[in-house]
Formats: C-alpha cells, structure tokens, sequence
C-alpha cells in the first residue's frame, strides 16, 4: 500500500509539474510576442522598470542582499539595495530583449553602424583581427549586460563560434528560447556529460568557443 501510495505521489507531481512548466513556457512566448510589438527600445525600458519595481520584493533577493553584505562589507545597506535594483533592471532588461535578439544588431559589417550603437574601434579590430587569423580561440566573459549579445555579433559579422549554455529547468521554456537563440547565433552547446568532448571539437576544427564563467551554483556565504 504505502510503495502504491508513494508511485501515486511521484505521477501526481510530474503531472502538475509538466503543467506548472507548460504555463510558464506559454507566458514567456506571450510576454515575447508582446515585447516584439512594442520595439526594442520600449521593451527594455518596460522591462527594466517592471522587473526593478518587482525583483526586490521576492524572496531570492534575500540572497542577494547577504551576497553583496559579504563581498563589500564597508557599504551602507542603501547603496546594497540600489545595486540589488540595479540587478533586477537589468534582468529585465535582458528578458525583453530576446524578443529582438535577431535584429538587435546592424544587418551586416558597417563600420558606421558599429560606431552607433558605441562599439570602440579598437574592439572592432580585434574581432576583426580573431575573425581572420585562422586560429582557434576561446572566448569569455561574464553575465554581463546583455550577455546574448555577444554571440548574436559574432554570427552577424562572420565569426564562427560555438557557445556553451546551461539549458533551461523547463523544458518548454528551453524550445521557446532556443528558436529564438538559434535563428540568431550560431552553434550552441548545452552544458552537461557530453559539452567537453563537442567544445574539444571546435577547437580542433580551428573554430571559436563561447563561456560565461562567472556563474558558480552553490548558494555561496550566505
């Protein structure tokens, strides 16, 4: 009775899970379609007052908050709460944004559209300079800003380059953010068992690896 009573409750949850992740994928295509009909630029900033309105009300902020008395121990709690803010905007800024991840960026190599949206040219020689050498190289960087970006211009200006990515909790949601990602970048590695071996053979083929390393999953001194 009690193993019946125990397959019962693990059929239970899977169901209501799947659900739960089946409504969550639903609201962020919406969110996403609706965020396409307002522009890029609308979008951000809605997103970005939304999400800095919000953020700090919820619960996992609180991790935040510990991280941040932890690491500068010398600030004031009103400086840590505008930084934890500032976090949010920012998230929300990044999530509105996928909606125009495919043409956030100028249509091809111009270096007068590069100068307007205050790419440095130094910057543009040297991914010039790494798009033409012939080598291998591996690229990264942290979560920072827009950290979809980054791929999305090395696809548009002819840099070929794998990224490796941590995939989605949710598996819907995964479908709904990689039809986005993969009309506008080029390979994508999921993190897991096999990501060592299909990095090694980019490399090996003279190609280009993307990492964001700045991301660790313990929850840190808390």
């Amino acid at each position: 009775m009690g193993r019946f009573w125990l397959v019962t409750k693990v059929r239970l949850y899977r169901v209501v899970l799947a659900a739960q992740w089946r409504l969550e994928a639903a609201a962020i295509f919406v969110i996403l379609q609706l965020c396409r009909r307002l522009g890029v630029d609308r979008a951000s900033a809605l997103g970005g007052r939304v999400a800095a309105a919000l953020g700090p009300r919820l619960g996992v902020s609180r991790y935040a908050r510990a991280q941040l008395a932890a690491a500068l121990p010398a600030s004031d709690a009103e400086g840590r709460e505008a930084l934890v803010g500032a976090v949010w905007r920012n998230l929300g800024r990044y999530f509105t944004e996928y909606a125009h991840l495919a043409e956030i960026w100028p249509p091809a190599v111009d270096p007068q559209a590069l100068t307007r949206i205050a790419i440095a040219p130094e910057v543009i020689d040297r991914f010039v300079a790494l798009r033409e050498d012939g080598r291998p190289a591996i690229l990264f960087t942290g979560h920072i800003g827009n950290w979809e970006l980054l791929p999305v211009g090395a696809a548009r200006f002819g840099l070929d380059l794998a990224v490796m990515f941590r995939r989605p909790n949710n598996p819907y949601a995964e479908k709904v953010l990689l039809a986005i990602r993969g009309a506008a970048m080029g390979e994508l590695i999921p993190a897991g068992f096999q990501a060592g071996l299909a990095a090694a053979r980019v490399l090996e083929a003279g190609g280009h690896l993307g990492m964001l390393v700045d991301q660790h999953f313990s929850r840190g001194p808390a």
